[in-house]
């Protein structure tokens, strides 16, 4: 099968060109797919598990509003938890969007997250425990899930660079935060922001070339 928009060869049995969507031409060869074909009861059973979660998410918070409403006073948890289901199903929506690109999908729930737990300690009398702990433990996390990964899929670390640069840049930002006099609790900061630093450092000692390499074909240069 043949694009002639992108000028590309196209194997299986697709009918549209994957990139533009336009028409191929040519005879389909259905076993020369790259993509083994979805069993539908498999497709069946993971709607069935994935509505069931949204069904319990709206139940939760029918409960909750339902039991405060009973009660003699009223009590302003409800929102919270309707508040929460919201913020997770936001954050699972993001990560089944990128599924396909792991490291990508790291990278936007250690953004999302983040601003979500500054807006919720903001909502709730700003206690500085998104500052203090959250987005340091993310940025971690998100720099050691990527390098694990990398390794766990039989990747080489040049594949995945740009989003070992971004993560680490990412874990400056609680230093930030701490010369900003915005941090309560500085150990979580100072622990994240020295395994940024380390982390670019490691990058530029053993793949420095690579590193820049990658920094120019991202910037165009």
């Amino acid at each position: 099968m043949f694009c002639k928009y992108c000028k590309i060869h196209v194997t299986g049995d697709r009918k549209r060109c994957p990139l533009c969507q336009n028409p191929l031409y040519g005879e389909p060869d259905p076993d020369s797919s790259l993509f083994p074909n979805v069993s539908p009861k498999a497709w069946k059973i993971q709607k069935l598990i994935l509505h069931s979660f949204l069904f319990v998410s709206f139940a939760v918070v029918v409960i909750c509003l339902t039991v405060d409403a009973l009660l003699p006073e009223s009590h302003s948890y409800p929102w919270y938890v309707a508040g929460a289901v919201l913020c997770m199903w936001f954050c699972l929506g993001n990560a089944l969007y990128r599924r396909h690109n792991i490291p990508k999908n790291i990278l936007w729930l250690v953004v999302w997250i983040s601003l979500l737990s500054v807006a919720w300690d903001a909502c709730t009398g700003w206690k500085h425990w998104s500052v203090d702990y959250v987005i340091p433990a993310l940025c971690i996390t998100a720099m050691a899930a990527v390098a694990i990964i990398s390794k766990a899929m039989g990747r080489r670390l040049t594949e995945y660079m740009v989003y070992l640069i971004i993560d680490s840049l990412f874990g400056v930002i609680p230093l930030i935060f701490l010369l900003l006099d915005w941090v309560q609790v500085r150990y979580p900061s100072i622990l994240c922001a020295a395994g940024s630093i380390l982390s670019l450092g490691a990058l530029w000692a053993f793949q420095g070339t690579a590193m820049v390499e990658e920094v120019k074909k991202r910037l165009h240069f």
